[in-house]
């Protein structure tokens, strides 16, 4: 190595660059002298914060903390006194710059890493002058952005693929490379992905458990054409070979498609290819809608409905179920009903043979082969107004001159509603009605002495009901009273 220090007697000296050095000049005189140093004859600039000088009894030392070029030169001292001065020899400094090429102090090993791992790898180069260090990808620099020296730190973050990285430190001296490969491991998704039990609003699956010690849970996602979701199972411990899971409130009759992952600390693996599959089906969760109805004739109604949205269906629609229950006309209470089976496809059926002006209670179902769902609201529906029947019991009475009292009984069926009665009366060919609202009437401006036939007919706003027989009767004379 060089010598740190000289003496008086060792002109020439050589030090190396970035290394501290010193020289030293012995002192001798009474009184003890004052040491001065100059450089190329010149006063030593102590501004500069690398140099130093000290003084003791016996001699007087020039330090330079940290060597550079600009260092060379010729230096002396000269010591002074009362009795004058003292010049030494020179002492001629040259620095010299190592030279030592690149060569690794330390470099990271091979590293075998799980999928989105993260990892951290040191490369140091050593020499004179101090190297650039740097990381390659193939010929890709990874930290472009900044120059190292000496030594780099590469960080890499969630690693997906396999690497291999170089370290290259280089100088002017030369330059040396070294590899490092990153295994990735992937993490396989679940083996033997399957459905277990299948149910109305639930489905049951299992798979074989992972052996890779990483797995920590399972992470399900599943869809349909109305929900995405995902859940987390919780891996219980390497021990056990197979899992199962359940998920619950799920549609009945809906397709929905799974998959499923391993979650690892660092990530999830691939999900396993679908596994679509339907929950079973259900009743229907609704009754037919917008039940309406529409009367054809005084013996038959179209009723009418929409079909369910497939999303209250549960399954597969079978038919409906009509269920009409008519009410009697006498007591106003329900008789016994009919149920009528209708094919999925109809939104429409035509009651027929009903009693005319008669009351009915309406209600539907769907069904499918899991059975019945609820019946709708009952709808209540009504036929149109009948014919009315024949008054019963005409009586003529209380004649005079130019009137007859007619007088009848409202007839036994009244399938409508009455809204009067026509009074009938013939004489010879000459014919006559006359509109009456109350079970009597008289007739006035009738011929004295005048025979008539009456008839009665009851109607209601559909038509005129059918007459009584003609029942006869005679006005009285002018003049004659009934006695």
């Amino acid at each position: 190595g060089f010598p740190s220090s000289v003496g008086i007697n060792k002109p020439i000296n050589t030090f190396e660059s970035g290394r501290p050095f010193a020289i030293e000049c012995p002192l001798k005189g009474q009184p003890n002298p004052l040491v001065h140093w100059l450089k190329n004859g010149l006063p030593v600039d102590y501004s500069d914060s690398r140099i130093r000088s000290y003084q003791t009894l016996t001699s007087s030392s020039l330090k330079i903390l940290s060597a550079v070029e600009s260092d060379s030169g010729k230096y002396e001292c000269y010591a002074t006194n009362l009795h004058g001065t003292a010049f030494s020899s020179v002492f001629t400094i040259y620095i010299k710059e190592r030279q030592t090429p690149p060569y690794f102090s330390f470099l990271s090993k091979n590293e075998s890493v799980t999928e989105g791992s993260d990892l951290n790898l040191t490369c140091i180069v050593m020499g004179a002058p101090v190297p650039t260090v740097e990381w390659l990808d193939g010929e890709e620099q990874m930290q472009p952005e900044r120059t190292n020296y000496g030594r780099a730190v590469l960080n890499l973050k969630d690693i997906r693929r396999s690497l291999d990285l170089t370290c290259r430190g280089q100088s002017k001296l030369g330059k040396v490379t070294s590899n490092v490969r990153v295994t990735v491991k992937h993490v396989l998704p679940p083996e033997n992905f399957k459905v277990f039990a299948r149910r109305v609003t639930s489905l049951t699956f299992s798979w074989s458990v992972s052996n890779d010690s990483n797995v920590i849970s399972y992470v399900m996602n599943y869809n349909s054409k109305v929900v995405n979701a995902s859940i987390t199972v919780a891996k219980l411990n390497d021990a056990i070979s197979e899992m199962n899971t359940t998920i619950f409130d799920l549609q009945p009759n809906t397709e929905y498609s799974f998959k499923l992952a391993s979650h690892t600390k660092n990530g999830l693996s691939d999900f396993t290819d679908p596994v679509l599959v339907k929950t079973l089906q259900s009743v229907p969760s609704s009754a037919p809608v917008n039940i309406k109805y529409t009367p054809i004739d005084q013996t038959s109604i179209k009723i009418t409905w929409s079909p369910l949205p497939p999303s209250l269906q549960n399954g597969q629609i079978l038919g409906y179920h009509l269920h009409d229950t008519p009410i009697s006309t006498k007591t106003g209470k329900p008789e016994l009903g009919k149920r009528i089976t209708l094919s999925p496809t109809e939104t429409s059926y035509t009651l027929m043979n009903l009693v005319e002006w008669s009351k009915h209670q309406l209600k539907m179902n769907a069904f499918t082969v899991q059975g019945e769902g609820p019946w709708s609201d009952v709808v209540e529906i009504q036929t149109l107004e009948g014919i009315p029947g024949e008054p019963r019991k005409l009586k003529l009475s209380s004649s005079t001159s130019t009137s007859i009292r007619v007088n009848w009984k409202t007839p036994l069926e009244n399938n409508c509603i009455l809204r009067g009665y026509y009074i009938y009366y013939t004489e010879v060919d000459d014919n006559n009605d006359q509109y009456v609202g109350s079970h009597t009437f008289t007739v006035k401006d009738l011929k004295p002495a005048t025979t008539y036939d009456f008839q009665i007919s009851a109607f209601s706003e559909m038509a005129n009901g059918t007459k009584t027989k003609p029942k006869r009767s005679r006005t009285l004379n002018v003049g004659q009273y009934n006695t």
